[in-house]
């Protein structure tokens, strides 16, 4: 897949992790990946990390993963992410996680353009923590 980060003059650099867009040549990818809101839930339907946002973070990306590797990619292939999460205390914490696992998540340092959200509540009351996403392969 050809993808070129884009960082327009004229908007502010991004306070983030995050690229402010991606431009995919459509001729260099033969599908889309539309990937569903996933939530810190364990392969057997449990619940990971009641009231542990890190634990959440965790099972959330590696539920991503998993569902890219279940596509025949990997997690470089995400070309946009929705983030939703529940508690704006818990925005410090997520910025340190993307900031200590990103690299090595999206080796190369383009980071998926991303939508954060602080909304009242997930479909259960103990997700802190939801991720959504795009993927050309």
């Amino acid at each position: 897949m050809e993808k070129n980060a884009l960082h327009p003059k004229q908007l502010h650099p991004e306070p983030g992790l995050y690229t402010h867009a991606f431009s995919v040549d459509p001729r260099s990818f033969s599908r889309l990946v539309v990937i569903s809101g996933q939530i810190s839930i364990a392969e057997d339907g449990a619940l990971v990390g009641d009231g542990d946002f890190e634990a959440q973070f965790h099972q959330v990306y590696g539920n991503l993963e998993k569902v890219m590797i279940a596509a025949g990619a990997k997690m470089s292939n995400i070309i946009s992410l929705r983030t939703f999460m529940t508690k704006a205390s818990d925005l410090a914490q997520f910025h340190q996680l993307r900031k200590e696992h990103y690299p090595r998540i999206f080796a190369g340092g383009d980071y998926p353009p991303n939508t954060l959200l602080i909304v009242d509540q997930l479909y259960r009351p103990e997700l802190r923590l939801e991720i959504e996403g795009l993927a050309a392969i």
